[in-house]
């Protein structure tokens, strides 16, 4: 049994924000999946999700409205704006921020852009939804449709199709214990070499960040919390939201998570509730076929 798809990303997310890039110790229990202010960040509200949730958000509504793969670059951008400015949150670059107040269409949003230097992890935080797609093609053509508009480079689409990829294999009857090899196979051997740097905020440093937290663990918590414990400072909450969502494919792992953390999660228009009715819908469209 799959646990939820996007309240679970949400969840991690929201989590991990509250040591975003702050030093923390590594020795964190059952006691710590609670929910926090980020003392630096102070426009953030505590238990909201992030940047992370929302735009992956924004490309499940996409698909779910569409009803078909033949969705444009200029579709996606009208959706992260339009999901966006109905409920803004806080958690995205200053640059990006901005763009999406600011802009009023695809165009003017993409004039604005440098997606080939762009090897921070936006491309990466919201590809995991493609994987519930049967059709891997298709599935990878649309991560990196919606990718390369932000982060047109090594970095950027490596670890973007990694984490659907991920999903991809697990939503449809992969392992654990092979992704390993499936990821390699699709990949390449090394790839997660492809564009790393030694930079919290590089995207490969985030996605194996967020694969190595799955390797151990045994609940959804356990992901959570080895995010936290692995490193003393990172992007936590997008490698906490990127575990989460690859996590809730893998059916050995036990979908537990604190009621004190599924209690703090935001729960306004667009929080816990409409969350899960979304991965409803999910569900019962990108049902799991047993491909692996």
């Amino acid at each position: 049994m799959h646990a939820s798809f996007l309240y679970t990303m949400a969840l991690g997310d929201s989590y991990g924000m509250k040591y975003e890039y702050l030093p923390h110790t590594t020795n964190a229990d059952l006691s710590d999946l609670v929910h926090a202010e980020h003392p630096k960040l102070t426009a953030y509200k505590k238990g909201d999700y992030t940047d992370d949730t929302q735009m992956s958000l924004a490309n499940m509504e996409l698909l779910l409205a569409k009803q078909s793969f033949d969705i444009t670059a200029e579709e996606f951008v009208s959706a992260w704006l339009h999901t966006f400015k109905r409920d803004p949150h806080v958690g995205y670059s200053r640059h990006m921020q901005k763009l999406l107040a600011e802009c009023e269409t695809p165009a003017e949003f993409v004039s604005q852009l440098a997606p080939s230097s762009r090897t921070t992890s936006g491309a990466a935080m919201r590809a995991g939804v493609f994987g519930v797609i049967e059709d891997i093609e298709e599935m990878k053509r649309l991560t990196l449709l919606q990718g390369r508009i932000t982060h047109n480079n090594l970095a950027g689409t490596t670890s973007a199709l990694a984490v659907a990829l991920s999903v991809h294999f697990l939503h449809h009857g992969g392992t654990r214990q092979q992704l390993e090899a499936f990821l390699t196979a699709q990949l390449g051997e090394g790839w997660e070499q492809n564009g790393i740097e030694n930079d919290p905020g590089n995207a490969m440093m985030i996605v194996t960040q967020a694969l190595s937290a799955l390797k151990n663990a045994k609940t959804i918590a356990d992901v959570f919390l080895n995010v936290v414990n692995q490193i003393e400072n990172s992007d936590t909450d997008t490698v906490c939201a990127i575990a989460a969502i690859i996590a809730s494919r893998c059916t050995v792992l036990e979908d537990y998570v604190p009621e004190t953390l599924k209690k703090g999660l935001e729960n306004g228009t667009y929080g816990a509730d409409y969350l899960r009715k979304i991965d409803m819908q999910v569900e019962a469209i990108f049902p799991r076929k047993m491909l692996y």
